[in-house]
């Protein structure tokens, strides 16, 4: 999986945005991607993100072990989950927190008051039940927010096992089904 995520980084980074003649010194910003599975002969699933901000990297995440991560809106996961504003460390540093020992408080305040939704022997139906109502939950999170909502649905949720590999579970369609039935084949 490292080695495809290695690959997936240069691809994109290489081939297609450096291809574009972007000026030199100029980056993707925080774009980023995250690319998960197994490795042959692997037990463990692995999960990489793909930085292409400054310094472009490939960085391991929940490398055999069970979790979750959530990136781009993240505030409603983040109070769900952890049980904390995103913006707790610098709450904490108004308060008088010196800015040096306000990341410290932060992760004993989540310690403390974190919630363990994601288990190691946890069902992939109930895996998949806790994607999408976490996408649910951002949605609506970020509808009823100040300012534009930047996510929507319908969404589309897929599972990787290391049995039956990558599976659609639900797609959006762009045409309603019964105004396209499938054709007969004659």
């Amino acid at each position: 999986m490292t080695e495809v995520a290695e690959r997936a980084r240069e691809f994109l980074e290489d081939e297609k945005y450096v291809a574009l003649g972007e000026p030199e010194g100029s980056t993707l910003g925080d774009l980023g991607l995250m690319i998960g599975g197994y490795s042959p002969g692997s037990d463990e699933p692995e999960l990489y993100e793909i930085n292409f901000g400054e310094d472009p990297a490939v960085v391991p995440v929940l490398e055999a072990v069970a979790g979750a991560t959530w990136h781009g809106q993240p505030e409603a996961i983040t109070r769900l989950l952890l049980g904390v504003s995103t913006v707790l460390p610098q709450v904490l540093v108004n308060l008088g927190v010196p800015p040096s020992e306000a990341p410290k408080f932060n992760d004993i305040i989540k310690q403390q008051v974190a919630i363990p939704f994601v288990a190691d022997a946890m069902p992939i139906q109930d895996a998949i039940d806790l994607a999408e109502f976490l996408v649910h939950v951002t949605i609506q999170f970020v509808r009823f927010s100040p300012g534009s909502p930047m996510v929507g649905g319908p969404i589309e949720v897929a599972s990787i096992t290391k049995h039956e590999g990558f599976r659609w579970v639900s797609r959006k369609h762009y045409f309603s089904p019964h105004l396209n039935p499938p054709m007969e084949m004659s």
